[in-house]
Parts: structure tokens; C-alpha cells; sequence
């Protein structure tokens, strides 16, 4: 049993559907690159899927989406693509379809960007409350631990309708 495309508990699917939507729908970067480009991704094969469509973009703005799929293909991540496209999660959100609506697609990804980089950022605070606690085990630092996994949790919780 191949975990090339395993869906990782820890973000709940996010990082294969924002994958989804930028190898069905690529015009989703034409605002929003930088976004996508500094998220960071914790399945290691996704990332590297990820780094090959930011290169292959890099060298041709305009990409449609047969072009962008057969060029990733081509660069050895036909197997990680195919089973990225076919996991239950992507069938299961049908914006990251190619056949989806524009608005739904454009919905689904602003959410996904906003949530992947709040939890982010509520990972970074919460190294930085344990740092906190470490040096000083007040109940106020361990509050703001508690407080801060609470959020994370909620958000990590999301799934897609």
C-alpha cells in the first residue's frame, strides 16, 4: 500500500485540494502565486508536486490545464498526480473539478489559502507559547497554550462540504 499520496490527518486534506484546484484550474494563480508559493506543505510528495508546478509556471505564465498536468507528468509525478486527482477527498469537493464553477473554485481556494495560513500562523504562536512556558510556567503562558491548541484544532477540524 503506496502513502505517496496519503491524506495527512494533521491538515485535513487541504494541501491535496489546493493541489487539485491549481492542476485543474490554473488561472487561480494568475493572483494569487505568492500565496500558494510560500504555504508550507507537510506531505513531502505533495511539496515536491507543488515545487514543480511553481517552476513550471515560472517558465510559462499562461498555462492551460492539459498543458500544466502533461508537463508535471512529464517530470516524473504522473503517479502522485493520478492518485492526488483520484483521492477521495478531491472527488468528494467538486470545486476542485475541471467541469466546477468559476465562483465555487475561486471560493474553495480563497478559503483553503486562508485557512492553511491561519493555521500557520497559529503554529508559530503556539512554538512560541511552549517556548514562553518553557522558560516561565506561569498560568498565563499555560493558558495561552490551551487556548492557542483550542484554535488550531477548531480550524485543522475543517472539511469541505
Amino acid at each position: 500500500h503506496s502513502t505517496l499520496v496519503k491524506i495527512d490527518a494533521h491538515d485535513g486534506g487541504r494541501e491535496e485540494l489546493l493541489l487539485a484546484i491549481v492542476l485543474n484550474h490554473p488561472h487561480v494563480l494568475d493572483d494569487d502565486l505568492e500565496s500558494f508559493a510560500t504555504i508550507t506543505f507537510n506531505n513531502r510528495q505533495l511539496d515536491k508536486l507543488r515545487n514543480q508546478i511553481l517552476s513550471t509556471i515560472e517558465s510559462d505564465l499562461d498555462l492551460d490545464r492539459d498543458t500544466l498536468l502533461n508537463h508535471v507528468k512529464e517530470q516524473g509525478l504522473a503517479l502522485i498526480v493520478e492518485r492526488l486527482l483520484g483521492s477521495a477527498v478531491v472527488k468528494t469537493n467538486r470545486f476542485t473539478a475541471p467541469e466546477a464553477d468559476q465562483s465555487a473554485v475561486k471560493n474553495g481556494w480563497e478559503d483553503l489559502i486562508r485557512r492553511m495560513s491561519s493555521i500557520e500562523m497559529l503554529h508559530n504562536d503556539f512554538l512560541a507559547a511552549q517556548e514562553a512556558y518553557a522558560k516561565s510556567e506561569t498560568e498565563e503562558n499555560w493558558a495561552r497554550i490551551v487556548a492557542l491548541k483550542v484554535q488550531i484544532q477548531k480550524l485543522e477540524q475543517y472539511q469541505d462540504q
